[in-house]
């Protein structure tokens, strides 16, 4: 099992990289987006508004949350907005507190080489919160924390969660405001984690070649 809650984080060109125990590794959503030499340290109203949906989630699970430093430029009631949708639907699915839900860690594969941030674990059971539509590559994000966190263990975990809270209430979207839970049983959690370990493989070859100067 690879967690960890001491390690830091760096913006670069060509995306995250975690430092963990003196070596850097790249993170899941950089490998997943694809290796760039372009990549930009930025923020914008989407980010922000799920940086601090996330924070407004997890925080009964973790009274020492820090409030994170976000920045929009939407009108402070389509922030509100969001923000009272969100809660709306954690409140409807959320689990009920208890010592075995864990927020916001890091898990990371010194092997494969990556390392990416938990939103919860729930039992044996990893789980992601997004704030807007479902995509498909958040079944590699889960693939690659159910990985890491198996790491050694003799008892593995028995699958994966999203929590998907769709603050878009658009008539194509989420028009009654409601989540959605997609579960996700072993044998599906471990063939995402297969595929997102290709990723990470070629994405690796490509980081150390841009990096020993070959390209």
């Amino acid at each position: 099992m690879m967690i960890t809650k001491k390690y830091t984080v760096f913006g670069t060109p060509i995306g995250r990289l975690y430092r963990i125990k003196g070596i850097y590794l790249p993170s899941v959503t950089s490998i997943i987006s694809g290796f760039k030499t372009d990549r930009k340290n930025f923020t914008n109203d989407y980010l922000s508004i799920g940086t601090l949906g996330h924070f407004e989630c997890l925080r009964e699970y973790e009274p020492n949350m820090v409030v994170p430093d976000v920045s929009f430029t939407w009108d402070d009631d389509i922030i509100n907005a969001k923000l009272n949708a969100i809660n709306t639907m954690w409140d409807i699915c959320k689990p009920v507190p208890a010592t075995n839900i864990k927020v916001e860690f890091v898990v990371y594969d010194p092997v494969n080489r990556y390392a990416g941030q938990v939103d919860m674990l729930e039992g044996s059971r990893i789980s992601d919160i997004k704030t807007g539509a479902f995509y498909k590559h958040y079944t590699l994000q889960l693939g690659a924390y159910f990985h890491a966190y198996n790491l050694g263990r003799k008892k593995k975990l028995t699958g994966t969660r999203l929590y998907i809270l769709d603050s878009n209430n658009r008539a194509d979207r989420n028009p009654d405001g409601l989540p959605e839970i997609l579960n996700y049983s072993q044998a599906e959690s471990e063939e995402f984690a297969a595929k997102f370990l290709e990723k990470a493989a070629a994405y690796n070859v490509l980081m150390d070649e841009y990096l020993s100067g070959r390209w």
